[in-house]
């Protein structure tokens, strides 16, 4: 599904007086965490949050109608700030009578949801669309593994190589592996595409108890990788935020910089503001003691570095 299928899908419904350049502007706005940081808060009040908002209205219309897509750059700089729950939240609150409408037009495109879970899967949608959007694809790929035929065909290792590959584990683990520690500001937006697209194909299709072909020991593993993935993407886009202009993309921060002393700058050092800690502590609750893995990951960028290369390991079922 294209993203003009997707708001031509909503609009009807949930549109109201709205005109189609207008709507496209309040999905994606709606989609987008809430500012936490300075910069943002002041982006925001500038309406340069929110990439599509400078767009004219022709061209927001042309995304409405399918003449246009949402670009890689925006698209990335929307999965940067996304927030599906806040999405699903604002879904959430529409009739009876309109989740239902809703779920039937889910379930005429092919996609199967149960009543209680219009909101979460329209949130999930989305996300995967504007994943596409930023790897320059068009629609939403269709899983390799989603029948129970191909499935029942495949050995647990091929199944495993397939969501590999699906998710670009390689590529993840070449900016963790990089010698020296730099990550920039392209790849953190990489990091964040990763954990969009692993929370769709495998995080999300499990816990709902969907028929993935991934043991539970292969499950905890990647859950485990994804969760320090999350944790670290946060952690370096609230540091790249909090230094840099958000439109400046030679961006970078050492991961294995010391601490800031009288002599440092703060801004040459990987040190994490008091103010995205807490964002992460209440963004990541769920996650066991995710304050201690932002140390972890800020402070010795060795050992967390090591961690993660165990646990893909382990999904990749090599023996370590």
């Amino acid at each position: 599904m294209t993203f003009s299928d997707f708001a031509k899908m909503l609009f009807p419904i949930i549109g109201g007086t709205q005109k189609k350049f207008e709507f496209v502007i309040c999905l994606t706005n709606k989609i987008m965490v809430e500012p936490f940081t300075e910069i943002d808060k002041q982006r925001k009040s500038e309406d340069r949050y929110n990439p599509l908002a400078q767009k004219s209205p022709s061209s927001l219309e042309k995304m409405h109608n399918g003449s246009r897509n949402i670009s890689k750059k925006d698209a990335s700089a929307i999965l940067t700030h996304i927030d599906k729950e806040k999405f699903a939240e604002y879904l959430s609150v529409l009739s009876h009578d309109a989740l239902e409408l809703l779920g039937d037009r889910l379930r005429e495109n092919g996609i199967t949801v149960s009543e209680n879970e219009v909101d979460i899967a329209c949130a999930e949608l989305f996300a995967s669309i504007l994943t596409d959007c930023a790897n320059g694809k068009s629609s939403l790929p269709k899983n390799v593994v989603d029948s129970e035929e191909v499935k029942n065909k495949m050995s647990p290792k091929q199944i495993r190589d397939t969501f590999i590959k699906a998710v670009d584990y390689y590529k993840i683990m070449e900016i963790i592996n990089r010698k020296p520690a730099v990550i920039y500001r392209a790849d953190s937006t990489s990091l964040n595409v990763f954990r969009n697209q692993t929370n769709t194909l495998i995080i999300v299709p499990f816990q709902r108890n969907e028929n993935t072909g991934i043991d539970k020991a292969t499950y905890a593993s990647i859950k485990n990788f994804y969760d320090r993935i999350r944790i670290l993407s946060l952690s370096v886009e609230a540091s790249l935020n909090n230094r840099f202009d958000f439109e400046d993309e030679s961006a970078f921060i050492n991961m294995e910089e010391e601490a800031p002393t009288e002599k440092k700058s703060k801004s040459n050092c990987a040190e994490l503001p008091r103010l995205s800690r807490e964002f992460i502590a209440e963004n990541i609750s769920e996650s066991h003691d995710p304050l201690g893995l932002v140390e972890l990951a800020i402070k010795q960028w060795g050992n967390f570095r090591d961690e993660l290369n165990f646990l893909y390991n382990e999904i990749r079922g090599v023996d370590t």
